[in-house]
């Protein structure tokens, strides 16, 4: 691993549990020792809880938070991508928590890309077809993906462990 430093990737701007795992899948790999970059909406809920846990100072140095514009997004899928890959350009690994990304993050960088299957909606299967590796929350999503034609190699159960953020994670 050259950088130690994986990016989570999201659009998703409402309270729920997307937002919720951002803060779960940060706190989670800074406590392993890596270093994090979040990339998500200037207007996503998780900003807030991200910024609450960005203040403890054990987490402080190892998080940075990337926000972007709704027209960044457009411009990524149009293939005007600089601000992007200056965002990955230094990481080992990018986790995305929306599967329509994963062809354009693999279009434009050479990078592993770990998919995390929320919601388990089939018109998003193809997308996951292009990670390196998915997660997903329930045994159901996971047979669905690798009955639509993943390698169960690349299918990984990791049940949802919803917290309470921030406060559970950041008892002291």
């Amino acid at each position: 691993m050259k950088y130690k430093r994986f990016a989570i990737l999201s659009t998703d701007t409402k309270a729920g549990g997307i937002s919720t795992m951002l803060g779960v899948h940060t706190v989670a790999l800074v406590s392993l020792g890596y270093n994090v970059s979040v990339i998500l909406p200037k207007m996503s809920v998780a900003s807030k809880n991200l910024d609450y846990i960005a203040s403890d100072e054990k987490i402080q140095k190892y998080f940075t938070k990337i926000t972007f514009d709704k027209w960044q997004l457009y411009a990524v899928k149009l293939g005007l991508s600089k601000w992007l890959l200056r965002s990955l350009s230094n990481v080992d690994g990018c986790f995305v928590h929306n599967a329509r990304l994963i062809p354009l993050i693999k279009n434009i960088i050479s990078l592993p890309v770990f998919a995390i299957n929320h919601t388990g909606k089939e018109s998003q299967n193809r997308y996951f077809l292009k990670a390196d590796l998915v997660f997903s929350i329930n045994k159901n999503m996971k047979n669905q993906l690798i009955k639509f034609g993943l390698e169960s190699s690349k299918s990984i159960l990791c049940p949802n462990a919803i917290l309470n953020l921030p406060n559970a994670i950041l008892k002291k």
